[in-house]
């Protein structure tokens, strides 16, 4: 039985193909740049979070210079830099001012953590056949308003309006996840921390929302069940793919 993701139903959204490439066929894409970056953010934020949990809170310069050599050990020239203008230093900066300017905003860490980077499971028909996955960044309640959050970090250089952020999949996927965990429970806020602006902003979705979130994942699922075809989708983020090279499409679509 095939598990979904986010993820997976985006890459197939954004071009049929590449999800055939990655999915199907089971090739490499290899890692880009931002997505390097934006691993190596988390990690360290994961990592500030554990010791923090243990009783440990560290000192700026400690989380940075953990950054640092996580960079150094898991970096290497295969790793894709589209825009070419730019070094991997530039990079390796934007994630210390990331870094930086998260900690200083949200010392001393002291919050309820329920789960970091904790893996969670829907069953969208509760039948086995639509089983969704997702990893929440973190996970926390707020005992005083009676608050699960959703927290997830985004080291992107988008920034979407609320509109964008109240009909976004990801997290509305995790806010299943965790009624499910928590029946109990009676709000759950999503909010999503910016960290190239240093700005964090927030959604909630009502159930009617998340009812008619799920017919439509389902109906997305079943359209990539009964795909043939396969095409290539033409999209600035075609630069970006790491299957470019191999794509027939590639050249004639742009």
């Amino acid at each position: 039985m095939a598990k979904y993701s986010h993820s997976r139903l985006e890459s197939y959204e954004q071009c049929p193909l590449k999800f055939k490439f990655r999915y199907i066929d089971g090739l490499e894409e290899g890692e880009g740049i931002e997505g390097f970056l934006g691993q190596r953010v988390h990690e360290t934020i994961h990592y500030l979070y554990t010791k923090a949990i243990e009783g440990q809170i560290l000192t700026l310069k400690q989380v940075l210079v953990y950054y640092e050599e996580l960079w150094k050990k898991e970096y290497n020239k295969k790793i894709r830099i589209v825009k070419k203008h730019f070094s991997s230093e530039y990079y390796f900066n934007q994630g210390l001012e990331m870094i930086k300017n998260y900690y200083e905003k949200n010392y001393p860490f002291k919050e309820n953590i329920l789960g970091m980077e904790q893996r969670v499971y829907v069953d969208l028909n509760r039948d086995g056949c639509y089983l969704l996955v997702g990893v929440i960044d973190k996970l926390l309640y707020n005992k005083e308003d009676e608050v699960y959050e959703v927290h997830d970090y985004k080291t992107s250089s988008w920034l979407p309006d609320q509109e964008e952020l109240d009909n976004d999949r990801q997290l509305a996927l995790y806010s299943l996840a965790v009624k499910e965990l928590y029946p109990k429970s009676k709000k759950i806020v999503l909010k999503w921390h910016f960290l190239k602006h240093g700005k964090t902003m927030t959604s909630i979705r009502t159930d009617k929302q998340l009812e008619d979130l799920k017919e439509k994942i389902v109906a997305l699922i079943d359209k990539i069940k009964t795909e043939k075809q396969w095409p290539a989708k033409k999209s600035q983020l075609c630069g970006w793919c790491g299957f470019n090279e191999i794509c027939p499409e590639y050249r004639r679509l742009l």
